[in-house]
């Protein structure tokens, strides 16, 4: 009966990597700013104005650069950086 051979990685590579909680931590911050942004383009100005009332300062700061950059920076700009 031959014996089973285990595969060695690479010469060279590591098998250390990342956990998976920082890794889904990064992905978690990308994620809040693309729902949030989603979410607020369907609504009201004056639903708007109250949403960014209840967000953090870091968050709203975020979704006006972003928006920002996309070309929508009246609307935005006003309420998240007043």
């Amino acid at each position: 009966m031959a014996s089973e051979e285990v595969e060695s990685p690479p010469a060279g590579t590591s098998t250390h990597q990342k956990p998976i909680t920082s890794l889904n931590n990064d992905a978690s911050d990308a994620l809040t700013i693309e729902s949030t942004s989603r979410a607020l383009s369907k609504l009201t100005l004056e639903a708007l104005k109250k949403r960014a009332e209840d967000m953090s300062e870091g968050l709203r700061q975020a979704m006006a650069l972003r928006e920002k950059a996309k070309g929508n920076e009246v609307g935005y700009e006003n309420l998240f950086l007043e």
